[in-house]
């Protein structure tokens, strides 16, 4: 734990001067005060009233971990395709060095564990975020090599230009634009100049999406009962088309590498995920 809080920093006063009281179960930031609680081991950075936030209803929780674990797990077709820009991202960050610090926004249950190299994980160079703590719980009860850390995509505890990677994972999708704007705002805010951003989001907005959407959700659904058309879980509030538009448009930002999966064409209707590499200036 300590080697953890030494790496991040109060969301109230951006300092990096954070202290851990293990008796107390409490973080508190040595200049202005602040004070925020361990849970099971998580740092929680949010306000008491979101400590048990979860957008996935109690009573649907067993399905959704079924859903994800057949999504995601094994070596099956369905997993190949689903892991496909979690293989993405584990190898630009060997190409750029898997020592450097990589935070995860969106991190989940931990879709991308078994994509963390080991030294990554012996450097502790890699820190998941998100705001659900029943995710985060999950993951962290049977992976507690990895931290984790609860707080929002919004107010990152994380000081200015502290950062090597940051990577969103299947994540801008599910905000509005204007709320992208603020998410690449704090983001590039933590990034170090010359650090690296990962954005792997799907082509929605795109007939091949839709189509594979239809036939996976449904597959989904009959082996799972988990019904990913329904509830905020799978809500995807911005094309494909509007997102690159949001990170191309910034200037603080470099775009190096764009990869339309699963065929190369660039263009949205004929893709499933897009996968791109930025820069930051």
């Amino acid at each position: 734990m300590k080697s953890l809080i030494g790496m991040l920093a109060c969301i109230d006063c951006l300092s990096g001067h954070l202290l851990s009281d293990e008796v107390s179960g409490e973080i508190r930031c040595q200049d202005c005060s602040s004070i925020f609680k361990v849970v099971r081991d998580i740092p929680a950075f949010v306000p008491s009233e979101l400590l048990n936030y979860s957008e996935v209803p109690l009573s649907e929780r067993e399905t959704f971990l079924k859903m994800k674990s057949l999504a995601y797990s094994g070596d099956s077709a369905v997993s190949r395709m689903y892991n496909h820009y979690h293989r993405y991202a584990a190898r630009k960050r060997s190409e750029l060095g898997e020592k450097r610090l990589t935070v995860d926004v969106g991190f989940g249950i931990g879709e991308h564990f078994p994509f963390i190299s080991e030294k990554e994980k012996v450097a502790g160079a890699f820190i998941g975020v998100d705001l659900d703590r029943f995710k985060l719980e999950h993951f962290s009860s049977t992976h507690p090599e990895i931290p984790v850390v609860q707080a929002s995509a919004f107010r990152l505890p994380f000081a200015a230009g502290s950062v090597d990677l940051v990577q969103f994972l299947a994540t801008l999708e599910h905000f509005s634009p204007g709320e992208i704007t603020g998410l690449l705002d704090e983001a590039l805010r933590i990034l170090k100049p010359g650090g690296s951003l990962i954005a792997c989001y799907p082509a929605e907005g795109g007939l091949l999406l839709k189509l594979g959407q239809r036939v996976m959700h449904t597959y989904l659904k009959g082996r799972t009962g988990f019904d990913l058309d329904k509830g905020a879980v799978h809500r995807h509030l911005t094309g494909a088309g509007e997102i690159r538009s949001l990170l191309g448009g910034r200037k603080e930002l470099e775009r190096l590498e764009s990869l339309f999966y699963p065929f190369g064409v660039k263009s949205v209707g004929f893709s499933l995920f897009i996968n791109e590499l930025y820069r930051k200036r």
